[in-house]
């Protein structure tokens, strides 16, 4: 029975219309009863703040999947796991922030650099051109869910997620940069100045200087470097950079003829092979030349002609003799 209050309860807290909510109400209460004590607990605990728990009625705000509070739990958890103990100082405590706080940026980067260089075969597709390598893979997989959802389209990830929905995206054959928004696309933990605001004391005069300095008191090669390096920034259009040459096949013998993989021989191994050539010849000549002598002898004998044979006549002893 608890099982099916259970199931009873999730069509309730993940109704996606009003209508589903009370159909998930109404089974709840024939199976508990109207007037018993679970029912008279959740009408006076939790459907006061059902705005907060249910799913259609938090889907109707930006939320970006940031529907509980597990994330601070678990920051929380893992902070107390680094603590190890309640009874520390000041600076042990701060020591211990400090590591759970390196740890969990160091993570968050680690996602971001994966969104950035990991490409995915499902995401290979031509609708995904501009978001690939910019735009959050979480987002990516929204996206792609989103897509393969059938039904009717109520446009509930462009209101929670600010991502195109299905409806969009069966129009759509390339995904629009403008149609995601911001928080998917930043990619990395340095705080970048905001897009619509002018932008104030960004500057890269500080940069110049230092470099100018590294370049007077650098030496010859150096110096070279250093401007090579400024070159490939200034004319992204003639740097030096040349495409990868062609992957040539590790595997197996080559199938060119001249292609071998024998070594070299020796000097040693080349004298000792031209000689044993010039004995194998003078070797081979007297037995040439008898072999020859002896073919000479056979074609100067007559060959031996043999005589016809007679047909030889039977004559039947028993034979009847023919009248005249």
């Amino acid at each position: 029975m608890w099982d099916d209050v259970k199931d009873a309860w999730n069509r309730v807290m993940y109704a996606e219309s009003a209508e589903e909510f009370n159909a998930g109400m109404n089974f709840l209460r024939s199976l508990v009863g109207e007037h018993s004590d679970l029912m008279n607990y959740i009408k006076e605990t939790w459907l006061p703040f059902k705005h907060k728990f249910v799913k259609y009625a938090i889907d109707r705000y930006v939320h970006m999947s940031n529907t509980t509070t597990n994330r601070v739990e678990g920051a929380h958890a893992k902070l107390k796991v680094c603590f190890k103990d309640s009874k520390n100082h000041m600076c042990a405590a701060g020591a211990a922030i400090h590591r759970c706080t390196l740890l969990q940026h160091t993570r968050i980067n680690a996602a971001f650099q994966a969104s950035i260089f990991i490409r995915e075969h499902t995401f290979k597709e031509k609708l995904y051109d501009n978001l690939r390598g910019v735009v959050s893979r979480y987002a990516l997989m929204l996206i792609a869910k989103e897509k393969a959802r059938i039904g009717k389209c109520g446009c509930t990830i462009r209101r929670t997620h600010d991502l195109p929905c299905s409806c969009r995206l069966g129009m759509m054959t390339t995904i629009p940069l403008t149609q995601v928004d911001q928080h998917w696309r930043r990619l990395t933990s340095i705080s970048a100045p905001d897009e619509s605001q002018p932008v104030l004391g960004l500057s890269i005069a500080t940069e110049l200087e230092v470099i100018a300095k590294m370049f007077k008191e650098a030496n010859v090669s150096r110096r070279q470097a250093i401007k090579e390096r400024l070159r490939e920034i200034a004319y992204p259009d003639q740097n030096s950079m040349c495409p990868p040459p062609n992957k040539l096949p590790t595997r197996g013998r080559p199938n060119e003829p001249k292609a071998s993989t024998r070594r070299i021989p020796c000097s040693w191994e080349n004298v000792v092979a031209i000689a044993g050539s010039k004995q194998a010849s003078n070797s081979s000549a007297p037995q040439d030349k008898a072999r020859k002598t002896r073919s000479e002898k056979w074609k100067s004998i007559p060959s031996k002609q043999s005589a016809p044979k007679k047909r030889s006549k039977r004559i039947a002893s028993n034979s009847a003799k023919l009248p005249p």
